[in-house]
């Protein structure tokens, strides 16, 4: 689905636009799944220091990610309105921001920035995070480079891509992971961390090669280089709020991961196993919003502003479709749990692998209608009121709860796992009713 002819508003054609940048996030997210499965093969303290390392990393690069991926916004809005040769600008000047990063990430990665997170005794995930760290203005670089092509609804490339990527991924993982006699040493966790960051480094490059194509060059301005304050500034006002929020956000999950960390050693792996599952089908809310950010943004740029509502309703229903098939296929899916996990065996916790399930998919669907109206008021440049009220609820939805629940309570594992449906629910109303105000204004008096 291009959007030369119209930006989708239909199921049909939202569909049709939005699975290509499913693929896209399932990319980077199935690089970190597939470190977990081969990682809880080789050594399962050694996949649950990843998942810590993870999310903790993941708290670092996606707020400025998001700030980069900002970038969409202003393509799509220039490609709506025929105003091509503007298209390149807003691109380069957050990557200029991925380059500026760079003097964050590699002194504190390589001067013991990393271990201070940690303390003494956890050095796995130490060694995790430091690489996902000094990659971390490539991996900021990739945020504006694919909006060049979502923007634009080119979405062909992107799959492409994503496909080379993961395959690389896998061949690296296997043989970094657990070595090849003679030839490379097994390097463990090392090696996953390893894998995923030269899979993220390939594909920005890659994104940096087509940009630069003389095609584009030519006809959407991508040779407009030079650092450009106005615009910077511009892109960096808007995109702050968000990437401010995903930052909190994330901060937020490591902490409750810590916390499910000093229950036990049952809590931390139904959690590790679990956070496995969300950060794979976090394609799907992570594609919707990349898609319904490019769809309105389009709009917004043709001045059809009135269209806008049928988008959102579409992409309600591209939710419910998925999450109701996946509830029906819950006993095969516990199957394919306990196999890629646990071998297969019988466990302690194998009757929570069930509820876990439902926890995962019903939190996949609130994320799904939150990333939505997120990219709707993104599309608007509303970005202070996703800050305001992604940090009303991480404190209302998440600590909260958990603590009150701790407090009067022994927290079971999947009592715990699901007080963190909290969060996604409670944030989506809470966007919800401001999109209303945008969607729905009353109309003017008549004279």
């Amino acid at each position: 689905m291009s959007l030369t002819r119209h930006p989708p508003a239909s199921l049909r054609e939202l569909t049709a636009f939005s699975i290509p940048l499913m693929l896209t996030s399932l990319s980077f997210f199935s690089m970190i799944f597939i470190d977990r499965l081969f990682l809880a093969a080789y050594d399962l303290s050694a996949m649950t220091a990843s998942v810590n390392a993870s999310i903790v990393g993941v708290s670092f690069l996606a707020g400025l990610c998001l700030i980069g991926s900002i970038a969409e916004v202003f393509v799509g809005r220039s490609y709506g309105a025929k105003d091509y040769g503007a298209i390149g600008a807003p691109v380069w000047q957050m990557l200029w921001m991925a380059l500026f990063s760079a003097l964050f990430f590699i002194p504190f990665s390589m001067l013991g920035g990393v271990e201070t997170i940690f303390g003494v005794g956890r050095e796995q995930e130490a060694i995790y995070l430091k690489w996902m760290l000094l990659t971390g203005p490539v991996s900021f670089a990739y945020a504006p480079l694919a909006a060049f092509f979502i923007g634009r609804g080119n979405t062909k490339i992107i799959v492409r891509v994503a496909i080379a990527t993961n395959i690389l991924n896998v061949i690296l993982d296997y043989f970094l992971i657990f070595g090849v006699e003679g030839w490379i040493s097994p390097l463990g966790i090392k090696g996953a961390a390893f894998a995923t960051c030269m899979g993220t480094t390939f594909q920005s490059a890659v994104f940096f090669l087509y940009f630069m194509q003389k095609k584009h060059r030519i006809r959407f301005g991508t040779t407009n280089w030079k650092f450009n304050y106005p615009i910077f500034k511009e892109c960096f006002l808007i995109g702050i709020p968000a990437g401010l929020s995903i930052t909190i956000e994330l901060m937020g999950w490591s902490l409750f991961y810590e916390m499910m960390r000093q229950l036990g050693v049952n809590h931390m792996l139904l959690a590790g196993v679990f956070q496995s599952l969300l950060m794979l089908f976090f394609f799907f809310p992570e594609g919707l919003n990349k898609a319904v950010t490019a769809i309105v943004s389009n709009y917004i740029g043709e001045r059809q502003e009135q269209v806008i509502p049928k988008v959102m309703v579409s992409a309600l229903s591209l939710i419910l479709i998925p999450t109701v098939i996946a509830l029906l296929l819950s006993p095969l899916a516990v199957a394919g749990i306990r196999m890629g996990f646990f071998n297969g065996e019988a466990s302690a916790i194998d009757s929570l692998l069930l509820g876990g399930w439902i926890s995962v998919i019903l939190y996949v669907c609130f994320e799904g209608i939150r990333a939505s109206y997120i990219a709707l008021l993104t599309s608007y440049k509303d970005t202070r009121y996703i800050l305001l009220s992604g940090v009303i609820s991480v404190v209302v939805f998440i600590f909260v709860p958990f603590f009150l629940f701790l407090s009067y309570t022994e927290l079971s594992e999947l009592n715990a796992l699901l007080i963190g449906l909290l969060f996604p629910a409670g944030h989506a109303m809470l966007l919800y009713f401001r999109s209303r105000t945008l969607l729905y204004k009353p109309a003017p008096l008549a004279n």
